[in-house]
Protein backbone atom coordinates (compact mmCIF):
# COMPACT_ATOMS: atom_id res chain seq x y z
CA UNK A 1 0.00 0.00 0.00
CA UNK A 2 1.76 3.73 -0.69
CA UNK A 3 1.55 6.50 1.85
CA UNK A 4 1.57 9.56 1.21
CA UNK A 5 3.51 12.25 3.34
CA UNK A 6 0.57 14.78 5.19
CA UNK A 7 2.68 17.73 4.54
CA UNK A 8 4.67 17.30 0.71
CA UNK A 9 2.17 14.26 -0.58
CA UNK A 10 5.63 12.34 -1.48
CA UNK A 11 4.33 8.67 -1.41
CA UNK A 12 6.31 5.82 -0.32
CA UNK A 13 7.51 4.97 -3.93
CA UNK A 14 9.47 8.78 -3.99
CA UNK A 15 10.78 8.93 -0.60
CA UNK A 16 11.46 6.32 2.54
CA UNK A 17 9.14 7.14 5.24
CA UNK A 18 10.12 7.08 8.92
CA UNK A 19 6.18 6.75 10.77
CA UNK A 20 4.00 8.78 8.84
CA UNK A 21 5.86 11.50 7.66
CA UNK A 22 8.23 11.34 4.47
CA UNK A 23 12.30 11.62 5.43
CA UNK A 24 12.79 15.15 4.06
CA UNK A 25 10.01 16.18 6.36
CA UNK A 26 11.02 14.84 9.40
CA UNK A 27 14.37 16.19 8.57
CA UNK A 28 12.99 19.65 7.83
CA UNK A 29 11.28 19.09 11.49
CA UNK A 30 14.77 18.39 13.40
CA UNK A 31 16.26 21.49 11.14
CA UNK A 32 13.46 23.37 12.59
CA UNK A 33 14.63 22.77 16.37
CA UNK A 34 18.51 23.65 15.42
CA UNK A 35 20.11 27.56 15.96
CA UNK A 36 21.33 28.83 12.51
CA UNK A 37 24.53 30.45 14.60
CA UNK A 38 26.94 29.02 17.32
CA UNK A 39 29.34 29.95 19.36
CA UNK A 40 32.47 28.10 19.75
CA UNK A 41 35.58 28.62 21.85
CA UNK A 42 38.86 29.11 20.11
CA UNK A 43 42.25 30.05 21.76
CA UNK A 44 43.41 33.02 19.49
CA UNK A 45 47.21 31.96 19.59
CA UNK A 46 47.37 27.92 19.24
CA UNK A 47 44.07 27.47 17.51
CA UNK A 48 42.75 24.88 19.70
CA UNK A 49 39.33 24.16 20.17
CA UNK A 50 37.26 23.86 23.82
CA UNK A 51 35.08 20.65 23.27
CA UNK A 52 33.67 18.51 25.77
CA UNK A 53 37.28 17.06 26.53
CA UNK A 54 38.47 20.97 27.36
CA UNK A 55 40.82 22.73 24.90
CA UNK A 56 42.30 20.09 22.14
CA UNK A 57 44.07 20.59 18.85
CA UNK A 58 42.05 21.44 16.08
CA UNK A 59 40.69 18.34 14.17
CA UNK A 60 37.44 17.74 12.60
CA UNK A 61 35.98 15.58 15.42
CA UNK A 62 36.58 18.28 17.78
CA UNK A 63 35.07 21.41 16.04
CA UNK A 64 32.28 18.56 14.99
CA UNK A 65 32.31 17.89 19.58
CA UNK A 66 32.34 21.75 20.29
CA UNK A 67 29.55 22.85 17.25
CA UNK A 68 27.22 19.39 18.78
CA UNK A 69 27.29 21.15 22.38
CA UNK A 70 25.43 24.34 21.08
CA UNK A 71 23.40 22.16 18.92
CA UNK A 72 21.30 20.27 21.92
CA UNK A 73 20.85 17.60 19.79
CA UNK A 74 21.65 14.03 22.69
CA UNK A 75 19.52 11.79 20.20
CA UNK A 76 21.59 12.93 17.41
CA UNK A 77 25.24 12.21 15.97
CA UNK A 78 27.24 14.86 14.22
CA UNK A 79 30.31 14.77 11.86
CA UNK A 80 31.94 17.49 10.36
CA UNK A 81 31.81 16.99 6.54
CA UNK A 82 33.11 20.48 5.54
CA UNK A 83 34.28 24.11 7.02
CA UNK A 84 34.72 27.14 5.20
CA UNK A 85 36.94 29.26 7.28
CA UNK A 86 36.51 32.26 5.47
CA UNK A 87 32.89 32.36 5.51
CA UNK A 88 33.07 30.51 8.90
CA UNK A 89 30.07 28.21 7.63
CA UNK A 90 30.39 24.68 9.02
CA UNK A 91 28.74 21.64 6.94
CA UNK A 92 27.38 19.07 8.73
CA UNK A 93 26.15 15.33 8.57
CA UNK A 94 23.68 14.63 11.30
CA UNK A 95 22.14 11.26 11.66
CA UNK A 96 19.56 10.93 14.20
CA UNK A 97 17.85 7.79 15.95
CA UNK A 98 14.10 7.78 16.54
CA UNK A 99 11.30 5.84 17.32
CA UNK A 100 10.12 5.28 14.13
CA UNK A 101 13.84 5.00 12.22
CA UNK A 102 16.92 6.83 11.43
CA UNK A 103 17.09 9.84 10.01
CA UNK A 104 20.26 11.51 7.80
CA UNK A 105 21.07 15.49 6.70
CA UNK A 106 23.31 17.56 5.87
CA UNK A 107 23.12 20.54 7.79
CA UNK A 108 24.93 23.93 7.53
CA UNK A 109 25.46 26.63 10.47
CA UNK A 110 27.29 29.30 11.06
CA UNK A 111 30.10 29.64 13.33
CA UNK A 112 31.37 32.52 15.35
CA UNK A 113 34.93 32.29 17.58
CA UNK A 114 34.98 33.74 20.65
CA UNK A 115 38.68 35.42 21.20
CA UNK A 116 40.33 33.88 24.16
CA UNK A 117 43.58 32.11 25.49
CA UNK A 118 43.30 28.36 26.62
CA UNK A 119 45.01 27.68 29.45
CA UNK A 120 48.47 26.65 28.35
CA UNK A 121 49.14 29.42 26.37
CA UNK A 122 47.83 31.34 28.73
CA UNK A 123 50.25 30.27 31.56
CA UNK A 124 52.54 30.37 28.38
CA UNK A 125 52.32 33.60 28.37
CA UNK A 126 52.71 34.36 31.85
CA UNK A 127 55.84 32.47 32.04
CA UNK A 128 54.11 29.58 34.32
CA UNK A 129 56.30 26.95 35.29
CA UNK A 130 56.11 24.28 38.06
CA UNK A 131 59.67 22.50 37.54
CA UNK A 132 63.23 23.60 36.84
CA UNK A 133 65.77 21.11 35.22
CA UNK A 134 69.04 22.20 35.53
CA UNK A 135 71.30 20.37 33.25
CA UNK A 136 74.87 19.93 33.02
CA UNK A 137 77.50 18.48 31.01
CA UNK A 138 79.33 18.21 27.90
CA UNK A 139 77.97 19.97 24.50
CA UNK A 140 77.43 16.87 23.26
CA UNK A 141 75.61 14.94 25.75
CA UNK A 142 73.43 18.37 27.03
CA UNK A 143 72.14 18.62 23.06
CA UNK A 144 71.36 14.51 23.06
CA UNK A 145 69.29 15.04 26.46
CA UNK A 146 67.87 18.23 25.16
CA UNK A 147 66.65 16.37 22.12
CA UNK A 148 65.22 13.35 24.03
CA UNK A 149 63.30 15.91 26.79
CA UNK A 150 61.58 18.05 23.98
CA UNK A 151 59.97 14.89 22.40
CA UNK A 152 58.64 13.93 25.58
CA UNK A 153 57.57 17.30 26.81
CA UNK A 154 55.69 17.81 22.96
CA UNK A 155 54.34 14.66 23.26
CA UNK A 156 53.08 14.85 26.77
CA UNK A 157 51.79 18.93 25.60
CA UNK A 158 54.04 20.67 28.33
CA UNK A 159 56.14 23.58 27.26
CA UNK A 160 59.17 25.17 28.36
CA UNK A 161 58.32 28.93 29.83
CA UNK A 162 61.94 29.96 29.80
CA UNK A 163 65.87 29.10 29.08
CA UNK A 164 69.05 30.02 30.94
CA UNK A 165 72.36 28.72 29.01
CA UNK A 166 74.58 28.45 31.95
CA UNK A 167 78.72 27.77 31.30
CA UNK A 168 78.48 24.80 31.13
CA UNK A 169 74.49 23.95 30.26
CA UNK A 170 71.29 25.24 30.47
CA UNK A 171 68.31 25.60 32.92
CA UNK A 172 64.65 24.57 31.68
CA UNK A 173 61.43 25.76 33.54
CA UNK A 174 59.17 23.45 32.93
CA UNK A 175 55.15 23.90 32.77
CA UNK A 176 54.58 20.33 34.28
CA UNK A 177 56.30 18.53 36.87
CA UNK A 178 54.57 15.57 36.69
CA UNK A 179 56.04 15.24 32.86
CA UNK A 180 59.03 15.38 33.72
CA UNK A 181 59.29 12.95 37.17
CA UNK A 182 57.65 10.71 34.72
CA UNK A 183 60.38 11.31 31.84
CA UNK A 184 62.97 10.26 34.62
CA UNK A 185 61.18 7.37 35.47
CA UNK A 186 61.48 6.47 31.65
CA UNK A 187 65.05 6.89 31.59
CA UNK A 188 65.91 5.42 34.59
CA UNK A 189 69.77 5.53 33.17
CA UNK A 190 69.52 9.56 34.22
CA UNK A 191 69.84 9.71 37.96
CA UNK A 192 69.07 13.63 38.80
CA UNK A 193 69.02 15.17 42.47
CA UNK A 194 65.78 16.69 43.38
CA UNK A 195 65.13 19.64 45.85
CA UNK A 196 61.76 20.93 46.28
CA UNK A 197 61.12 24.84 46.42
CA UNK A 198 57.67 26.71 48.39
CA UNK A 199 56.20 29.44 45.61
CA UNK A 200 52.33 29.34 47.37
CA UNK A 201 49.60 27.90 48.45
CA UNK A 202 45.98 26.65 46.82
CA UNK A 203 43.08 25.54 48.63
CA UNK A 204 45.14 25.61 51.78
CA UNK A 205 47.77 23.27 50.43
CA UNK A 206 51.60 24.03 49.79
CA UNK A 207 52.49 24.09 46.62
CA UNK A 208 56.14 23.18 45.51
CA UNK A 209 58.12 23.60 42.47
CA UNK A 210 60.11 20.55 42.04
CA UNK A 211 63.85 21.29 41.09
CA UNK A 212 65.79 18.64 38.93
CA UNK A 213 70.05 18.71 39.35
CA UNK A 214 71.24 16.32 36.14
CA UNK A 215 74.77 16.06 35.73
CA UNK A 216 75.88 13.85 32.08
Amino acid sequence: MIKYCPTCNRSSEEARFIGEFCEFCVADKIKATLPKVVKVRRCRVCGSIRDTKGFTQYTDEAMADAIAQQLHAPNCKIKLKEFDEMRRIALLRIECELNEGTVRFNYEVDVRFTKEMCPSCYRKSAGYYEAIVQVRGSEHKVAGFLESFSRFLEKGNAFVSKTAEMGNGIDMYISDKKLVSGYFMLHKTIKPKVSYKLYGMKKGKKLYRHIYSVSL
